[in-house]
């Protein structure tokens, strides 16, 4: 019988599972139903794999692929938008380069399901929230 360890990384959130790997894991059907229980809980991030998500989204691998890609391209685009801002010479770049990533952040959190912003919870973990959002913003709050 195959014993779970769910591993947990440096910021006390548990590892994402892989779809890809689940079938090298040869659990039996007890195992595969625990991993699935925490899955459905939240308690572990679960990242699909290709063909489980053309699958779930009743989609051709070949047109995820091609989704892929182009969501792809569509961040990279993003990307190289925000090192142009920095580079343009006028002492005020990296401010609107933050500014510009931030609202890139701000946008796919809030455009996201609760699901998602969940499973980013998740994945990021309470303390690395906490450390690198919360308590900063309050910090500059107490000093404006």
């Amino acid at each position: 019988m195959a014993v779970l360890h769910q591993s947990v990384n440096g910021n006390g959130s548990a590892t994402p599972l892989k779809g890809s790997g689940l079938n090298h894991r040869n659990l039996n059907k007890f195992g595969r139903a625990r991993l699935a229980a925490e899955v459905a809980l939240g308690v572990r991030p679960f990242v699909p794999s290709h063909a489980q998500l053309a699958q779930t989204f009743n989609v051709s691998s070949r047109l995820l692929a091609q989704k892929v890609k182009d969501v792809q391209r569509q961040l990279s685009k993003q990307a190289s938008e925000v090192s142009k801002i920095t580079e343009d010479g006028d002492g005020n770049g990296a401010d609107r380069a933050v500014t510009a990533w931030g609202n890139m952040v701000a946008n796919v959190l809030i455009n996201s399901t609760a699901d998602e912003r969940l499973e980013a919870a998740c994945v990021l973990g309470a303390d690395w929230i906490w450390d690198n959002l919360i308590q900063p913003r309050m910090q500059a709050q107490a000093n404006d």
